[in-house]
C-alpha cells in the first residue's frame, strides 16, 4: 500500500501538505486493516479536463464505537491544510454525530485542484432526515429529482477556502441501464451542488454502481465506456504492476463525459 501510494502521489508532483495527509492516513492503515478490509480505497477519474490516477478514500467503520479518536484525527489532518479546512470540518464533523450517520469517511483528490473529501454514509433506516441533514449542512433547500429515494451518501469537498461543492448519492431503483451489458448491483444516482444556487442539481449528473473484477471486465468493453479508452489503458497499467480489485464505478449520464472507477489493493498479508 505504500508503495501504491507513493505511485499515485509522487513526491514531485505533490505539494507536502497533501503528502502529509497521504502519510497520516497511510500511518492510521497499518493499525486499522488488522480488523477492516477495504477501508483505504483508491480511485481514477476522467473527464474533459483529463485523467486524475491521485485519488483515494479513507473509511472509519467504527465510527459509533470510536468518534472521540476519529473526530481528533480528521481534526488534526484538516488543520495541516489550512484553517478553512479545518472549519469545514468541524461544521461536517458536528453533523456526523446524528445518530443516522453510521460511517464517516475522508479523501483526496490531486486534479484539477487538489481537494480534501469528507463523506457521511447514512443508516439504511435513516429515511428523510437524512436529506434533512444534507440540506441543513449545505444550506441549500433546493430540491433533486430523486428526493423520494433514501439518502445514502453525502460527499463534501473541502478545498482551500473551505467547503467547495457536494454531491449527493441517493439508491436508485433500476437493474439495467442502457449500454450497459449486464444486469447492475447496488445502483446510485448521484447529484452534483456546484452552489447553493446550482440549477444542474435537480437532475442526476451520474450512475454509481458495484463492479466486481468480473463485472469490470464486462464493463470495460461496453458502449458507455467507449470513450473513457485513456481511463482504462491507464487502470490495466496500474493493474500489471498492483493486484488490484476493482469495488465501484460511476459514469457520467447524457452527454457528461465523467468516470469514476474505485478500487482497492488486493494483497491478503499472510500471518
Amino acid at each position: 500500500m505504500r508503495e501504491l501510494l507513493a505511485h499515485l502521489f509522487p513526491p514531485t508532483t505533490t505539494a507536502p501538505a497533501e503528502r502529509r495527509l497521504v502519510d497520516a492516513v497511510l500511518a492510521r492503515f497499518l493499525a486499522d486493516r488488522h480488523r477492516f478490509s477495504d477501508i483505504l480505497e483508491c480511485s481514477l477519474s476522467a473527464d474533459e479536463s483529463g485523467l486524475d490516477l491521485a485519488r483515494f478514500s479513507y473509511a472509519f467503520p467504527d465510527l459509533r464505537h470510536n468518534r472521540g479518536a476519529i473526530e481528533r484525527n480528521i481534526l488534526a489532518w484538516t488543520t495541516a491544510l489550512g484553517p478553512a479546512p479545518a472549519a469545514a470540518a468541524r461544521r461536517v464533523l458536528q453533523a456526523a454525530r446524528s445518530p443516522i450517520v453510521a460511517q464517516l469517511l475522508i479523501g483526496q483528490a490531486h486534479s484539477p485542484t487538489p481537494r480534501t473529501k469528507l463523506y457521511l454514509q447514512f443508516s439504511d433506516d435513516a429515511g428523510p432526515a437524512a436529506l434533512a441533514l444534507a440540506h441543513a449542512l449545505l444550506g441549500t433547500d433546493r430540491p433533486t429529482d430523486s428526493d423520494t429515494l433514501p439518502l445514502h451518501l453525502l460527499g463534501l469537498d473541502i478545498g482551500p477556502t473551505g467547503l467547495a461543492s457536494a454531491k449527493l448519492y441517493f439508491a436508485a431503483p433500476i437493474r439495467t441501464y442502457p449500454g450497459l451489458p449486464i444486469p447492475i448491483d447496488q445502483p446510485l444516482w448521484i447529484h452534483r451542488l456546484r452552489d447553493p444556487d446550482d440549477p444542474g442539481f435537480i437532475h442526476a449528473s451520474e450512475l454509481d454502481l458495484a463492479c466486481t473484477p468480473a463485472a469490470w471486465s464486462a464493463l470495460a468493453a461496453a458502449p458507455a465506456l467507449a470513450p473513457h479508452h485513456a481511463a482504462r489503458t491507464a487502470f490495466t497499467a496500474l493493474a500489471t504492476a498492483f493486484k488490484l480489485r476493482p469495488r465501484r464505478l460511476s459514469l457520467g449520464l447524457g452527454d457528461t463525459r465523467k468516470l469514476n472507477l474505485y478500487y482497492v489493493l488486493d494483497e491478503p498479508e499472510i500471518y
